[in-house]
């Protein structure tokens, strides 16, 4: 997109904006496994909790283009005060940093530390609180998303040329979604057991099939 003249803010709004989607999508998929593992509670807190957190993303994704588009002008004026300060306060840096599609981290804002305490204090709470099952699904999900995400970010800021690392990079995060599942599958004790009998009443079912089969085939015998 540089290439064809786009600015580095427009190409972070769309990545944002596709990392929103990965997260809903994921949000979403546990709402519904959530729904299924939960069938005996009498106040559903924690579904009605989780369609909260599905709708909110909704909401957030269909209002951060308009705010991005609305405040479009001055965040590029920002960008390229900021840009030009931080090269004239850190001359080693190469003058590449001033260029249009260039994206500059802001790390220093208070408002961005003020986000990752509560992030990071979200996490803290919600692993205090879990089980050991939940604490495994979600190391599962950290490392095979998380991971790949981290080394996009890297790729944009600076510069990956292996092509064989970007594909192991893909497959991880391509197969995640079946791993988390078999996870799920194997740490969540009531679809354990739903499976179990699934799997007890299809080969019951195949060996009263069969029988009457091979009774019919002896007594043509």
């Amino acid at each position: 997109m540089a290439q064809w003249g786009y600015s580095g803010l427009i190409q972070f709004y769309i990545m944002a904006e596709l990392c929103g989607m990965i997260a809903l999508s994921i949000l979403e998929m546990f709402y519904y496994r959530l729904q299924v593992t939960v069938l005996h509670q009498k106040l559903p807190v924690y579904i009605k909790l989780s369609k909260f957190r599905v709708w909110l993303f909704r909401f957030s994704l269909v209002l951060i283009p308009v705010i991005a588009t609305i405040t479009f002008s001055p965040a590029i004026i920002s960008q390229e005060e900021a840009a030009m300060d931080t090269w004239k306060k850190n001359p080693e840096f190469p003058p590449e940093i001033t260029c249009y599609s260039v994206i500059i981290a802001a790390t220093a804002s208070n408002i961005f530390w003020l986000i990752l305490f509560l992030y990071f204090f979200e996490i803290i709470i919600a692993v205090s609180g879990a089980v050991g099952p939940l604490i495994y699904i979600g190391s599962i999900h950290g490392i095979f998303i998380f991971i790949p995400v981290f080394f996009q970010f890297y790729a944009l800021f600076f510069q990956l040329t292996s092509n064989d690392f970007a594909f192991v990079m893909l497959l991880s995060f391509a197969y995640h979604g079946f791993l988390s599942t078999c996870a799920m599958i194997i740490f969540t004790k009531p679809l354990r057991i739903r499976m179990f009998f699934c799997s007890r009443w299809t080969s019951k079912t195949e060996q009263q099939t069969q029988l009457p089969s091979l009774t019919k085939a002896i007594t043509n015998i």
